[in-house]
């Protein structure tokens, strides 16, 4: 058997984490987006509720925010997607230490020895 190797990729990452760090976004349309007073009027991520909406990443806010104007919009907290970023690769690596991280919210984790005693179905869960 060849080496298995699972892509990890945390998606909507800091959408997530905004909603992680202020529970009361949940259930609702929530993007991060810089500030267009400063020209950074662009959605960074977009939470899977707009996301239904047609909001997707790269998308101007003020076109965002008119597809939905009850849109949540945060701006950039790099230093709390840092801190959840540390803790999920944290986590990951208790499962394989053969672990690539590639982005803040993407890496290969390499599961080939795990996989010769488990299905590789069961460690993912």
């Amino acid at each position: 058997m060849g080496r298995i190797i699972f892509h990890i990729d945390c998606n909507s990452f800091f959408a997530s984490c905004e909603e992680a760090y202020d529970p009361s976004l949940k259930g609702k349309p929530v993007v991060v987006a810089g500030d267009p007073k400063e020209r950074r009027g662009i959605v960074l991520a977009a939470n899977y509720l707009a996301r239904q909406l047609g909001i997707y990443t790269t998308m101007p806010l003020w076109e965002a925010k008119k597809k939905c104007p009850s849109l949540i919009v945060r701006k950039p907290n790099f230093s709390l997607y840092r801190a959840i970023s540390q803790q999920v690769f944290e986590r990951l690596q208790r499962v394989s230490p053969l672990l690539e991280r590639a982005s803040i919210d993407e890496g290969y984790l390499d599961v080939t020895e795990m996989a010769s005693v488990h299905p590789p179905e069961s460690v993912m869960n």
